[in-house]
């Protein structure tokens, strides 16, 4: 039996050759297809097995963390209210748009927490002190950048969303799901990027804006609230302080005299008082919100691009200083697409 199967497959032998030669390609391919998916595997759980957390709080349909969706700023102060938690803290994981000095733009996610030591992120640290994080335009770039952005040193700067910042750090190993370059930024400093922005920005609240997750709405161009919604600053009574950048804007927005008392009182606000205040745009039943918040959108889109911009910048850069301003930014120096 054996010499007669022998005898047929080599009977014709080109055909067998031919046959041989499909089914090592196709274990060649499972073998190729085997080593990618181990490897997205790996970049997809690399921040979690080196970041020093036991559990991790995300929303609900999270794929994974370069994927993250937001929630509400209340639920770490939650989780740290629960007994036997030692530590709880904020991540923000955000895809932001770099221009590198040949004019091209390339992608890069952002990682931002308050202290990053204490979380052993990130975790191999080439160059610089994490601690300097915290005193200006800074951030830290991991090697991988060099595949999409070319050779980088310590010391030059990149425009992140249109603010010039500084690389004070290397790292290394730090690998996304999807191998875009990892930046490693302050929490303020992220959250203070969404001011920035040259598009306008929308914050549509439906629900409780409490804590940072108030100060949050506040770096957006327009907020637009459910008549329903509430907001308090609870960290006082919390025995923590607010942080610097939301206080900041309260400042900014109310004056320090009701700054103080909004942050200081900790008590809630209904939406109708937040927008006497001038801190919502507008007002609007819950079934209205969202078809509210687009239509404004359209309207915002429908006007010309560089103008929009251009006077938004103005008014920023004037609401920081308090006295005009004239720069790139703010008169058009800079070449603008609507993107």
């Amino acid at each position: 039996m054996v010499d007669l199967a022998t005898k047929s497959l080599l009977h014709d032998k080109l055909r067998f050759s031919i046959t041989v030669s499909g089914v090592a390609f196709a274990v060649t391919l499972v073998f190729v297809q085997v080593g990618l998916f181990l490897g997205l595997l790996d970049n997809a759980s690399i921040t979690i097995e080196h970041i020093d957390a036991d559990l991790w709080v995300t929303s609900r349909n999270t794929p994974n963390v370069d994927f993250a969706h937001t929630f509400p700023d209340t639920a770490v102060k939650r989780v740290r209210s629960v007994p036997g938690v030692e530590r709880a803290d904020n991540l923000i994981v955000w895809f932001v748009t770099v221009n590198l000095p040949s004019g091209a733009q390339e992608g890069s996610l952002v990682y931002a927490l308050e202290d990053f030591s204490r979380w052993n992120v990130p975790w191999n640290v080439e160059q610089g002190d994490l601690a300097d994080l915290k005193r200006g335009q800074y951030f830290f770039l991991d090697d991988s950048a060099v595949k999409r952005y070319g050779p980088f040193e310590v010391g030059e700067y990149r425009e992140i969303l249109g603010q010039r910042m500084k690389i004070i750090g290397r790292t290394k190993d730090a690998r996304s799901f999807t191998t875009t370059p990892i930046s490693f930024i302050d929490f303020e400093r992220a959250q203070t990027l969404l001011e920035n922005l040259e598009q306008a920005t929308i914050a549509m609240i439906n629900g409780h804006a409490v804590g940072g997750g108030w100060g949050l709405t506040l770096a957006c161009d327009f907020r637009i609230a459910a008549a329903e919604a509430q907001f308090w600053i609870p960290e006082v009574d919390l025995g923590v302080p607010l942080g610097v950048a939301s206080t900041t804007r309260f400042v900014r927005m109310v004056g320090p005299a009701r700054a103080k008392e909004i942050i200081m009182e900790c008590r809630r606000y209904p939406a109708t008082e937040a927008q006497a205040l001038g801190l919502l745009t507008r007002v609007v039943p819950r079934a209205e919100l969202e078809g509210t918040v687009r239509a404004f959108a359209q309207m915002l889109l429908a006007k010309p691009f560089r103008p929009l911009a251009e006077m938004k910048a103005r008014i920023n850069t004037i609401a920081r200083t308090g006295t005009p301003e004239v720069n790139a930014m703010t008169e058009g120096f800079l070449d603008r697409e609507h993107s």
